[in-house]
Parts: structure tokens; sequence; C-alpha cells
């Protein structure tokens, strides 16, 4: 799976609301090089990414920011990071 520069997922709240979640489900390889964005003004949204392995490029935009925080989970062959 490729997610290119040109790419942009966007479930962000645009009121003081929860925002989206973002799940990418490669099966395989991922690159990541474009917007993924779960952020809202209230509860922070969640971007996971799940695949055998994953590359972030240097274009990628990754969020899941609001004022009560977000998290983004990247799950890459059984090893999981987790940022919050």
């Amino acid at each position: 799976m490729v997610a290119g520069n040109t790419i942009t997922i966007d479930t962000d709240a645009v009121v003081a609301a929860e925002a989206g979640t973002v799940v990418l489900n490669a099966g395989g390889d991922a690159l990541i090089d474009g917007e993924l964005d779960a952020s809202g003004p209230g509860q922070g949204g969640l971007v996971e990414i799940d695949a055998d392995r994953v590359g972030i490029g240097g274009d990628a935009h990754i969020t899941a920011t609001g004022d009560a925080g977000g998290i983004i989970t990247i799950d890459s062959d059984g090893r999981t990071a987790i940022l919050s």
C-alpha cells in the first residue's frame, strides 16, 4: 500500500466534539507520505497503521491531536509503537 503525498485522509472534528478514526491495514508493506488527520478541538482521535513493514516518508503529516490528547498507533511486524 502506498499513501502518496497527494492523498489526504481527514476525519477531524470542526466543532467541540471527539475527532474521528483513521485505520490503515495494509496486509503487506505500507509507505505513508501523505496526510492522515484525526484531530479535533476537544478529544483527539485515533490513527492506526498496521502493516508488515511501515515506512514514513518526508512529506507525511500524521496527527491525532486535541485538547484532551489523541493516539497514533503503528503496528509493524508484531511490534507496536503508541504515540499519545
